[in-house]
């Protein structure tokens, strides 16, 4: 039953009671593991193995990297229901935050900082974040090392649909982290920059990773080669 609620102790009540009962959930799992084969209930721990990578249950060396990262606070508020937003294609920018929240290379200290990170998941979110913050009169209150070197050495996550020109002015500088090369949306031309930007990988759920793993042929016993992950443009307004 916890597992079952999680997602909505989450949006609910917030992050760390999430993890509070995510940590009971473990213990009874364990405790009481030889019960559970006999008593038919239809319940795999696996299928929940996202929701330990989101609530950060282990700490991570940063891929062993040296840089040092600081995470703004002031976009706090724009990083609710992770175990929501953290599913799905579009789940990449809740993903990413998990991860650096519990990294080695995360700081602090903005002086002994590489690089700046803006946390906004995907969805309305994200959109208060590129359309509105990042335009605000306050914007310098709320990100005070932005235009200490342009905005060059801080990076946010695009989860899905590239921002517009005019949203991205005051962070043209900054890098995407980005799962879009090119679109056109509402019949604007939106691309990413080679020269600063970083392509990332669209996020795929565990459960649809072992489906297609399931139907894995050698190279050599397949007729086609082909993958397509993703939806229509013609289907955004359904």
């Amino acid at each position: 039953v916890i597992w079952l609620t999680l997602s909505l102790t989450d949006a609910e009540e917030g992050i760390e009671r999430a993890r509070e009962l995510q940590a009971t959930a473990d213990r009874l799992f364990f405790q009481f593991s030889d019960l559970l084969e006999d008593s038919g209930w239809p319940l795999d721990p696996s299928k929940y193995f996202g929701y330990r990578l989101l609530l950060g249950s282990e700490e991570n060396s940063c891929g062993g990297s040296k840089l040092r990262v600081y995470m703004y606070n002031s976009t706090r508020d724009l990083t609710k229901q992770r175990l929501r937003t953290g599913f799905g294609m579009m789940a990449a920018a809740s993903h990413m935050h998990a991860y650096l929240e519990r990294s080695s290379c995360l700081t602090e200290d903005p002086e002994e900082a590489d690089l700046f990170f803006v946390p906004a998941y995907h969805g309305q979110q994200y959109d208060e974040f590129i359309e509105v913050r990042a335009h605000a009169g306050d914007a310098d209150e709320r990100f005070p090392y932005l235009a200490r070197r342009r905005g060059t050495d801080h990076f946010f996550v695009v989860s899905a649909n590239l921002p517009s020109w005019v949203s991205l002015a005051p962070l043209r500088h900054a890098m995407q982290l980005t799962v879009e090369s090119w679109q056109t949306n509402d019949g604007i031309p939106r691309w990413y920059s080679p020269w600063k930007d970083v392509m990332i990988p669209g996020y795929i759920d565990r459960w649809r990773i072992d489906a297609m793993r399931a139907v894995n042929k050698p190279t050599e016993k397949r007729g086609f080669l082909l993958v397509f992950h993703g939806n229509h443009p013609g289907t955004h307004k359904l």
